[in-house]
């Protein structure tokens, strides 16, 4: 089968890792797969990620950069050279532009962040979660499937290079880490996972906050509050090691799709607490979460609190549900159900 995947953001998040980590098991499994992403951002801050995005990509894969300025002529000119079966987009912006292009192949989009009208075009929908899968409305012509995430696996780091990340990140050998995954933006309330921190009052504890954002310079002056009991590590292209380095990992976002993060985390062994979102009940059912109440601080408080005063603890979490090879069959049975133009239905 022939596949171009699409995705158009410049950020290494969630969104991207998953497009690319498809684009990838694809290839391997004998695919002729092509990759559209955009080209190099304007914004020095950014990129950084870019270039961490791109080195990603497999070789096998083919890999081509769209105008930043005219993406769908871009677009439309990988579909006339590539010739793909089906295109499949990722995240409303790159199901937009793909929507809106004439004599296009079979359209198949995943749904990362909620139902947006811009996948009405689309002739497929993976939704990643139930509460993603009930939210598309009944007027959607396409055919729905829900198919969740997946985690590689990765090999954990030995001793001394755990003690070398905590070394780098100010961390002392007796200090309890509580980490944190995430965009510093609205929606990943990590001021409310600054403020409960500060609130929880651990002895001996330190908070360190992994990702770029816009809202930095704000939580800086909040974690100010508590002197140096705040780490802000930045943009981190080793952050599967630095699982190794938390005590416990938090996700206090009011929304999530199917994070990454959460998976990533207990592939390593380690406890998470996270907010119910949708992703994070998702996740739960094979896995186990501490799940606290959306947006509220004195649940997480005290969550904290038990975490840490039941002492350094690793988990063993099988992953066997979350194989990447399983998850891409079922997303090749799907591409060959809209290709084949089957009668619209609901994956169950």
């Amino acid at each position: 089968m022939r596949v171009l995947v699409v995705v158009l953001s410049s950020s290494l998040g969630g969104t991207e890792r998953h497009a690319i980590e498809l684009a990838n098991g694809l290839a391997e499994a004998g695919h002729q797969v092509c990759l559209a992403l955009r080209k190099r951002p304007p914004h020095q801050k950014i990129n950084p990620e870019y270039d961490a995005l791109c080195a990603l990509v497999a070789p096998a894969v083919q890999l081509v950069k769209l105008s930043r300025k005219r993406p769908m002529l871009g677009l439309m000119a990988v579909v006339w050279r590539f010739r793909p079966d089906i295109l499949h987009t990722h995240a409303e912006r790159s199901t937009r532009l793909a929507g809106r292009m004439p004599f296009r192949p079979p359209l198949m989009a995943t749904n990362h962040c909620g139902w947006q009208k811009d996948y009405t075009k689309s002739d497929g929908l993976i939704c990643l979660t139930k509460a993603e899968q009930e939210a598309v409305p009944h007027t959607y012509k396409g055919q729905v499937f829900r198919i969740g995430n997946w985690v590689l696996p990765h090999t954990a780091p030995s001793a001394q290079h755990v003690a070398r990340l905590r070394q780098d990140l100010g961390l002392t050998p007796q200090e309890y880490v509580v980490g944190c995954v995430a965009r510093l933006a609205p929606e990943k309330r990590v001021d409310g996972l600054i403020e409960a921190f500060l609130a929880a009052d651990l002895p001996h504890a330190r908070l360190v906050l992994v990702g770029p954002g816009d809202e930095e310079e704000k939580l800086r002056k909040l974690a100010a509050r508590g002197g140096n009991k705040v780490v802000f590590a930045g943009f981190r292209q080793d952050v599967r090691d630095l699982y190794h380095v938390f005590d416990v990992c938090v996700l206090n976002s009011i929304w999530e799709g199917y994070p990454l993060t959460l998976m990533e985390a207990l592939e390593a062994g380690t406890p998470v607490i996270a907010t119910q979102t949708a992703g994070a009940l998702e996740i739960a059912r094979y896995a186990p979460i501490d799940l606290i109440a959306l947006d509220t601080k004195a649940p997480l408080i005290e969550a904290l609190r038990q975490h840490y005063y039941k002492g350094r603890k690793r988990l063993a979490t099988p992953i066997a549900a979350f194989s990447r090879a399983a998850i891409l069959e079922q997303i090749v049975q799907a591409y060959q159900c809209v290709i084949g133009g089957k009668v619209r239905g609901q994956k169950p």
